[in-house]
């Protein structure tokens, strides 16, 4: 059963709104209503199975399936349930990426041909590629590494 005044104060001690505190309550809701429906369990005996379940079955419904997601994972953060979290954030931004569209390298003015093409070679076409791959320190240390690419050029593509 959703522990709902505890979550409501941990969501607000998050600087969360009132709108965003009632979506989420809601999201969480649908969550345990699959559960039961489905599964005969309580939204504490959740697993990752669990998760990946409820996504398809809302599948159709992307924009709300997002919502809920993160709905989802705010509440085992809550449940101090980081494995949870993390793999209902996963899912999350697997939707997000399979509609992100972002520019392309080469279409930037003054791009350079090498290192877009050494870039390539990593897999990374795109901008949101780019941020993906080079997102900490030691990954664009480790993208150097591999590619030969000076660092202050990689930041300058990031």
């Amino acid at each position: 059963m959703i522990k709902e005044e505890d979550f409501i104060a941990f969501l607000k001690s998050k600087g969360k709104s009132e709108n965003v505190i009632d979506l989420m309550l809601s999201g969480v809701a649908s969550f345990e209503r699959f559960l039961l429906d489905s599964n005969e369990k309580s939204i504490e005996e959740a697993e990752k199975e669990d998760i990946e379940g409820f996504a398809k079955s809302n599948y159709n419904d992307k924009a709300r399936l997002k919502q809920q997601l993160r709905s989802i994972a705010q509440y085992f953060c809550f449940l101090s349930e980081p494995s949870l979290a993390k793999y209902a954030s996963e899912l999350r931004e697997k939707e997000i990426a399979a509609k992100r569209k972002g520019m392309r390298l080469d279409r930037f003015s003054g791009y350079d041909r090498t290192i877009v093409e050494k870039l390539a070679k990593e897999g990374i076409f795109y901008t949101y590629q780019m941020i993906a791959a080079a997102r900490s320190p030691e990954l664009r240390e480790s993208l150097a590494a591999r590619t030969g690419i000076e660092m202050e050029r990689i930041l300058e593509y990031l």
